[in-house]
Formats: C-alpha cells, structure tokens, sequence
C-alpha cells in the first residue's frame, strides 16, 4: 500500500474518474482490514500516509 506505484495507480483512477470515492473508501476498508489481520501495528500509518497523499491530490 505504501509503494508509490501502487498509490499512484489509485490516485489516477479517481482523477480519471474510473472509479467514485465510494469504490475507493470499499477497496480501502477491505485491504485495511486484511492488513489489520496481518500486521495491527501498520495500519494507523498506513492510513495517515494514503490520507496525506489523497488530500493533495485533491486541492
């Protein structure tokens, strides 16, 4: 999730407008869940960076 490839593939698809911000926050919440069972202590920075990261792609 951190990898800024994988990132910037999300990004562009919500600019492009192939997928809505709805879609987006259901894709996210499952992979959060998934990383949550994985690994509990990644999840809170995980999130902060993509919330960082999608609050400059949309000013």
């Amino acid at each position: 999730m951190t990898e800024p490839s994988w990132t910037m593939g999300w990004v562009q698809k919500m600019v492009r407008g192939h997928v809505t911000e709805e879609e987006y926050n259901m894709a996210m919440n499952t992979l959060f869940v998934k990383l949550h069972m994985l690994d509990p202590q990644s999840v809170i920075p995980t999130f902060h960076l993509l919330n960082h990261i999608r609050g400059t792609c949309w000013k």
